[in-house]
């Protein structure tokens, strides 16, 4: 409402002033204010032009459903074939990792403070101090996964 407040105003003062305007002078014939050819010819316009706007706001919404699923599906990839070439406790580090980093994906993309409630419960405090200074915790995430399997593979040498 905030961002439109603006334009509201603006139109609820023309709309005040036509209404005044005709109760005032109903015999008042200027061809813009009481024709209704202006009004006919804009409403397909205007269709038009909503129609365009809302497919628009449908495909981006699709495309970031599609994007989100991807992300999902790429971390149960991620889980899983950790559970075959990870040693045990490499498997609940990662698993843990894996975990968090929907949520802070989400918390990043909607431009919000990373809130360690939800994650809390999967990561130690001290990747929760990390995340809670840096400014891009998703990439955070990644970089302690990467930091884990090569970890892993050093272990395994």
């Amino acid at each position: 409402l905030k961002r439109i407040r603006g334009f509201l105003l603006v139109t609820t003062a023309w709309s005040v002033f036509i209404t005044t305007l005709f109760a005032v002078a109903p015999k008042l014939s200027l061809f813009a204010l009481s024709s209704s050819l202006p009004h006919s010819l804009m409403s397909g316009a205007m269709g038009l032009l909503l129609v365009f706007r809302t497919n628009a706001a449908y495909d981006r919404y699709w495309e970031g459903r599609k994007l989100w699923g991807k992300v999902i599906s790429t971390c149960r990839e991620l889980a899983t074939a950790s559970l075959f070439y990870l040693p045990i406790p490499f498997q609940y580090r990662l698993a843990n990792l894996i975990r968090s980093f929907p949520f802070l994906m989400k918390q990043h993309l909607q431009g919000g403070e990373v809130d360690m409630a939800e994650v809390s419960r999967w990561i130690t405090p001290n990747d929760a101090e990390a995340l809670r200074q840096v400014r891009n915790p998703p990439l955070l995430i990644c970089k302690l996964m990467s930091g884990t399997c090569h970890e892993a593979m050093e272990v395994s040498r």
